[in-house]
């Protein structure tokens, strides 16, 4: 299963020149939302076309979206195309409003329903840390009492919600020692909890997506026994019926798919290299780090239209612009114990880099490219405010380090950078209407939830809680809701 970091997604094993590390992307983590239990003005219409936003929101305009389904209140991981989380509501103060306990832990990002229902998932683990089932749970916004919950064969991802109520979540089911064999697709009747049907896909399944044709489109990630990614796909599904319309295969484990507004899917890719030979070690001509790619598909006929070659690992799903500019992130990651080696015979550069690209949607030609600090990685998703500026959420190497969410305007140029004292990762920001950025790290043990000023990166106010944190989600009053262990905080 992939874990969401940001984009939060299921938890997944993969080996990255032998190391193992956990995916974002697919994202797939993160949302949720109080909304007094009903839709707030525009509510169902921002999360569809853009619709009515609040007067002298920092969001406006906001009315691109993509070829996301007209009327779904959340179509996608992290709700549109700019991955603001909704962020319809503001003026949260970072005091605790209520808290829900779940049989297990929470390790993706919640969806809010066009009523303010609140859906959110855990997964079920033995002892020795495998997983063995999961939940989704369907909660009042206003209160934080369980409606429903559903149980889930594996560790689920984050859940979308289609412009019927129907909610829509996948899962990954492992054997005993922890190899993920299979997944499932399931949609959920939202009012009742009831399945309406499953979709079993072939690999490690990420985040869906519900496109503008009432299509389903999930990724998945197939492996070894030992754990090794060889592969992936994208399944088109029609979403009546879970019958397959489509599937294309991809070179490595794909993430989380968005559609841009001409209906084409882009998803990115990992594509692992393994151990280089002694020979290629000897002579320095090898690949330092796994590679990916950016793949745009026809989403109605699953051809591809073009492919972009990242120099890392792409691990996290892109994020669109209004002008159709995709926006991704590549993870340069080498093993430790391979680092140590190549070091000692002098065949590695000193410095490593990640970069942020900026695609032309229609034909995949490079606008620019941004390179982040040495050796740190793009391992969650990004968020776009409403003038266009990128929020990029970066993370420590291998070896530790601090955090960094920077800001680019749309040329790339930095506008300014804020550092974390964080040992893991930072997950992806979210956008509240008056331009609040909401972003979560973990740093010794305990997690963050912080509140910045978007213009400056200056801090407004955090919580602290005990455990992992994942990305959040902004309902239509400004409650903030976040995954924390065992618990969903909602956070006024």
């Amino acid at each position: 299963m992939q874990v969401e970091m940001g984009y939060l997604m299921p938890i997944a094993r993969r080996r990255v020149i032998g190391c193992m590390i956990m995916l974002a992307a697919t994202a797939t983590v993160l949302g949720i939302d109080g909304c007094n239990g009903r839709a707030g003005a525009g509510y169902t219409s921002l999360a569809a076309e853009g619709g009515a936003v609040p007067a002298k929101s920092r969001l406006s305009p906001l009315t691109y979206i993509g070829g996301l389904q007209r009327g779904a209140s959340w179509p996608k991981y992290h709700a549109n195309n700019r991955n603001t989380g909704l962020g319809i509501g503001k003026g949260a103060v970072g005091a605790l409003k209520w808290k829900f306990e779940t049989d297990g832990d929470i390790v993706s990002s919640p969806a809010i329903g066009a009523d303010g229902t609140i859906y959110t998932s855990d997964y079920i683990s033995t002892s020795s840390g495998d997983i063995v089932s999961g939940h989704l749970y369907a909660i009042n916004g206003a209160t934080g009492a369980l409606k429903w919950k559903f149980k889930t064969k594996g560790g689920p991802t984050s859940p979308v919600i289609g412009a019927d109520g129907t909610v829509y979540i996948s899962d990954s089911v492992s054997t005993s020692n922890g190899d993920i064999v299979s997944g499932h697709l399931y949609a959920i009747n939202g009012a009742t909890g009831k399945l309406k049907w499953k979709f079993k896909t072939e690999g490690d399944p990420t985040s869906p997506l519900i496109g503008t044709d009432g299509n389903v489109y999930i990724s998945d990630s197939v492996s070894t026994s030992n754990g090794d990614i060889v592969n992936g796909h994208l399944y088109a599904i029609n979403g009546a019926t879970g019958a397959l319309k489509w599937k294309f295969k991809t070179k490595g484990g794909p993430t989380s798919p968005v559609m841009g507004t001409d209906d084409t899917v882009y998803i990115g890719d990992d594509v692992p290299v393994g151990y280089p030979s002694k020979s290629a070690l000897a002579t320095g001509k090898y690949p330092l780090s796994d590679y990916g790619y950016l793949y745009a598909l026809n989403g109605s006929t699953g051809k591809l239209e073009w492919k972009f070659k990242t120099g890392g690992a792409i691990v996290s799903p892109p994020a669109i612009g209004a002008d159709n500019t995709v926006y991704v992130g590549d993870d340069f990651v080498i093993d430790a114990a391979l680092e140590s080696t190549l070091y000692a015979i002098g065949k590695i550069p000193r410095h490593i880099y990640s970069y942020f690209y900026a695609l032309n949607g229609e034909t995949g030609k490079l606008k620019w490219k941004f390179r982040i600090n040495d050796k740190w990685v793009v391992k969650s998703t990004s968020a776009i405010g409403g003038d266009g500026t990128i929020y990029i959420p970066v993370s420590p190497p291998p070896d530790g380090g601090d955090c960094y969410l920077y800001a680019l305007d749309a040329t790339a140029k930095l506008k300014w950078k804020d550092k974390f004292r964080a040992d893991t990762y930072i997950a992806s920001p979210v956008i509240g209407s008056d331009g609040t950025l909401y972003v979560v790290h973990e740093n010794n043990g305990s997690s963050y939830l912080y509140a910045l000023n978007d213009i400056t990166g200056k801090l407004k106010w955090k919580f602290k809680t005990r455990s992992h944190l994942f990305s959040p989600a902004i309902g239509s009053d400004g409650t903030i809701y976040v995954g924390c262990g065992s618990e969903l905080y909602a956070i006024r």
